[in-house]
């Protein structure tokens, strides 16, 4: 049997230390690539850590008769991080291409105890008498002895008796604390000689400690006995991370073996190695830089356990004064999205000493004193770019993700709540804040508007219960037409004894089942500050409970503006013009935005006043096109779209009729079939009864430019505030030929009177245009069926640019005060056939992954069988720009299909 495959370049990915002067890069190649002939390239990123024997890069020549197994060594030149990077001349497939290189120094000796003297110094070691399960049993106590064994180098006999429960003991702890960085790490070395415990005991461990000053963060690295296993070398911690974990058994790192043992503890400022008899097996978080202490000692778990340990000496190394380690950014700068003349604010969250931030506005370092936080106090559109910052000390430099700052120009709402209404602009909704869990918490709301607004809230029943006053109006979002949520919330409060309560402002979609609420908030009697839930789909939901507290925000009660940012994927939340950290937002249309007041547990009282709120936001670029079609009077047309889909159209030119037209036109490009239709909703032109304004669709030259003579088929009304003129009549006119003459003969009129709000509409289907017109919305009436299919030059359209819109004529080149107000443009195609639908899989560990483009508008259906009648949708996630599904693979087998 003949097995063929694809032959590839392994590389070991294990992190190569070379802190003790050397190490080795592992590459395996095979036989087949050897045979055909290679080179391997391997580039050191950083050369002022570690160094090949020719420098930064090393290239070998490798042929059949090279060894397939290639160890290329590396030496140490200073302290840090970097990576070789390797690459290959035949472009063949590797397992990996980078790998870690570890460096920093040695250290020297600078404490170690060997236990022969009789006693154990109290200017080294104190005992700390705390259980190792302190917060749960503070009370527990032991029976306690200790000697000094003289066998040589000496050792410490630690026995206890426990009296009490559980896990009481007893341990010593280095005096003086200890300092450490990745480039002068911190070494504890403990030689354990024995650990033994009482026939019957239930629990026992002899352990070696590392922790704080405060012991607010340790790690103990324990040989346990816990409930009748013994479970060897392991590690419990307190540090603040995900995975701690601060009582019961262990996590279990090596096998049991009660004998002679040495644990070293590597600590570099912000992780921990742990090692013994000289293999690593664990790294664990350890963020603590300064004040480490260490220590050894043995606990009892349950009344009547006893244990007994032998240490035989200790050591630490590093350095008294270690060079710091280099910064670490938290949290990154958001983008900013501010009104005009509104401060802006850039801040960036980042860990290290003696720290030194550099501003750059696109790539140029800003004359602005350190700081890590970069303020705008009135910004304006020069300001508009992209923001990074620089942080630095002696162990290092990085370089934040860039942030941009956008400027809004449109004031879209505003309220200043002068009152005493509150008006129409506003709905107010009674949802709980934890609706999915607890849907019929209620209370009592009441308000007030009087030159601000003043909510208060009581809950009646439990939990979470409140108001959330909606704008009644919904927005849309996009990359490029960003929209701002501003309110300025004046105070808040709340009664005695509160257990919890939020002041808030919200955005949503329109059903409410996506969410974000941006508070400061009390919960269960603990001061959150200001902070974040959502619930968006997105992993890092957090719908119920605390909010995850915002860093970059430190503020009093009192007044602050508060803002939120969508863009139709993402939300920025602001506070005073500083931008604190961007969510996932996948909505686009239907944005709701509120205020909102919820409270904990009954009969919990909450207060809130804004003084104003306003929703900034720009326009989108514009889709359509403006033209003063062969006018080059001074009298020329202009439109203007405000609020957003009603377009002011003020006209320009002669007249669309006879051989050569002027006019001004507002217009598309379009291809194929369509279906467009307006509402007119007024027309004026006091200075000529005969102008125009209405829909057309207009071929144009070859190279785009729109002829006053092309052809056309129009359909419109006349201006009803003259007498005189034409009748009060919709008009259908059309020119079959470049120059040809538009005339009764090519025009159809019907339908008087006409009564402005009033409705036009032209659809095309092939060479055939149907034009109608609506006196009420919706009812429409076919005024006449053009066929362009036997006109000289073929069908409209074929052969040069077609362009559809709005068009108005003032009937006078010397005025253009036609003016027509048009709503509700809707331009309908045909939906294009399917052609952009691939659905990529993977598997995962234990589950099949299924994406997706978000561009596709696809949505993903699963069924038992390829013909099965009843298709089920899955709500996917959107992670990395592509919608995702996870599916078990206990339960992948079905069908899945993409469909739009």
């Amino acid at each position: 049997m003949k097995v063929y495959g694809t032959p590839f370049i392994s590389m070991d990915t294990t992190e190569i230390d070379v802190s003790e002067g050397s190490g080795v890069v592992s590459i395996v190649v095979p036989n087949a690539i050897l045979n055909a002939g290679t080179e391997l390239t391997l580039t050191i990123d950083n050369p002022d850590v570690a160094a090949f024997d020719t420098g930064a890069t090393k290239t070998i020549s490798l042929n059949s008769g090279s060894d397939r197994y290639q160890s290329i060594p590396l030496t140490k030149v200073g302290t840090g991080d970097t990576f070789v990077t390797l690459a290959n001349s035949g472009n063949y497939k590797m397992t990996a291409d980078t790998v870690k290189v570890h460096s920093a120094n040695t250290g020297s000796v600078l404490f170690e105890d060997d236990f022969s003297a009789a006693d154990i110094s109290t200017a080294d070691w104190y005992l700390d008498t705390k259980g190792f399960e302190y917060s749960q049993y503070p009370e527990a106590d032991v029976d306690y002895d200790y000697y000094t064994m003289y066998s040589g180098e000496g050792s410490v006999y630690m026995h206890i008796y426990a009296t009490g429960q559980y896990w009481p003991g007893r341990a010593y702890i280095t005096t003086k604390g200890f300092k450490a960085s990745k480039a002068d790490p911190l070494t504890y070395e403990v030689s354990r000689e024995s650990f033994n415990y009482g026939s019957g005991a239930t629990g026992a461990r002899s352990s070696i400690i590392i922790c704080n000053g405060d012991y607010s963060k340790w790690i103990h690295i324990d040989q346990c006995y816990d409930s009748g296993s013994d479970y060897g070398w392991g590690w419990n911690k307190q540090t603040g991370a995900s995975d701690d974990k601060n009582n019961g058994v262990p996590n279990t790192m090596v096998t049991p073996g009660h004998g002679l043992a040495t644990v070293q503890l590597i600590a570099d400022g912000e992780n921990l190695q742990v090692f013994v008899d000289g293999t690593r097996y664990v790294v664990l978080d350890f963020p603590v830089e300064e004040d480490i202490h260490f220590g050894f000692g043995v606990y009892a778990r349950a009344v009547g356990d006893d244990v007994d340990s032998v240490f035989n000496y200790v050591k630490i190394l590093g350095s008294d004064n270690p060079a710091p380690n280099a910064p670490i950014i938290i949290s990154q700068p958001s983008n900013v999205t501010v009104a005009a003349g509104e401060p802006a604010a850039f801040t960036v969250v980042a860990s290290g000493k003696d720290l030194v931030y550099t501003w750059f506005k696109d790539g140029t370092p800003i004359e602005y004193i350190s700081d890590p936080t970069y303020t705008i106090p009135a910004a304006s559109i020069a300001d508009e770019g992209e923001y990074t910052v620089e942080v630095a000390n002696a162990g290092g430099t990085v370089t934040s993700k860039p942030a941009t700052l956008s400027i809004l120009q449109s004031k879209v709402f505003t309220d200043d709540f002068t009152g005493p209404e509150l008006g129409d602009a506003w709905t107010i909704d009674n949802r709980p804040f934890e609706y999915n869990s607890y849907p019929n918490s209620d209370g009592e709301l009441n308000y007030s508007v009087d030159n601000g607004l003043f909510l208060e809230f009581t809950l009646g029943s439990n939990y979470w219960g409140g108001r959330t006053l909606y704008l009644a109006d919904t927005y849309s979002a996009s990359a490029d037409a960003p929209v701002t949520f501003e309110a300025t919330r004046a105070a808040y409060g709340y009664n005695d004894g509160c257990t919890g309560v939020r002041s808030c402002i919200i955005v949503s979609n329109a059903d409410g089942s996506k969410w974000i609420n941006f508070s400061q908030s009390v919960d269960d009697g603990a001061y959150h500050g200001w902070g974040w839930n959502k619930q968006t789909g997105a992993a890092d939901d957090k719908a119920t409970g605390g909010s995850n507290v915002i860093g970059a925000f430190t503020a009093d009660a009192g007044e602050h503006v508060m803002s939120i940012t969508v863009d139709g994927e993402t939300a920025v939340l602001s506070l005073d013009g500083v931008a604190g950290v961007t969510l996932d937002f996948p909505v686009s249309e239907g944005i709701r935005f509120g205020l909102g007041i919820f409270t904990r547990q009954a009969p919990d009282y909450g207060w809130e006043k804004f003084s104003n709120v306003t929703v900034w936001g720009n326009a989108p670029a514009p889709t359509y096109s403006t033209a003063n079609v062969n006018y080059t009077g001074s009298a020329i047309g202009s439109v203007s779209e405000n609020p957003a889909g009603t377009f002011t159209v003020k006209g320009c030119g002669a007249d669309v009729w006879g051989t050569d037209d002027q006019f001004f036109y507002v217009y598309e490009a379009i291809e194929g079939d369509f279906d467009m239709s307006v509402k007119i909703d007024s027309f004026t032109a006091n200075s000529n009864a005969w102008a125009k304004a209405g829909l057309t669709v207009r071929e144009a030259n070859e190279d785009g430019t729109i002829p006053g003579n092309g052809r056309h088929v129009s359909a419109q009304i006349q201006a009803l505030n003259q007498v005189g003129g034409s009748s009060n009549d919709y008009w259908t006119s059309w020119r079959n030929a470049v120059g040809a003459n538009v005339s009764d003969d090519s025009t159809v009129h019907s339908g008087s009177p006409i009564v402005n709000p009033t409705w036009l509409r032209i659809a095309k289907t092939g060479g055939t245009l149907r034009t109608y017109y609506a006196k009420e919305e919706g009812e429409w009436v076919q005024q006449s069926t053009v066929e362009t299919d036997n006109w000289a030059d073929g069908a409209i359209g074929t052969s040069k640019p077609l362009y559809i819109g709005l068009w108005v004529t003032s009937h006078n080149a010397d005025s253009n005060d036609a003016t027509a107000v048009f709503s509700d443009w809707i331009i309908n195609t045909p939906e294009p056939p399917v052609t952009d639908l691939e659905l990529a899989y993977a598997v995962e560990g234990d589950e099949l992954v299924l994406s997706w483009a978000v561009s596709s508008n696809a949505s993903l259906e699963v069924a038992p069988t390829a013909d099965s009648a009843n298709w089920t949708i899955i709500e996917p996630a959107l992670v990395g720009g592509a919608y995702q599904v996870r599916v078990p693979m206990s339960e992948a087998a079905a069908f899945y299909r993409l469909t739009k």
